[in-house]
């Protein structure tokens, strides 16, 4: 994997895990 497909997951996930925390912080 390069360096621009690995930036490309960890951009992925930190946004999952941004849109995971405000759907807990609503409830």
């Amino acid at each position: 994997m390069n360096l621009i497909d690995r930036m490309e997951e960890l951009k992925a996930e930190a946004l999952s895990a941004v849109a995971t925390a405000g759907t807990t912080k609503d409830l």
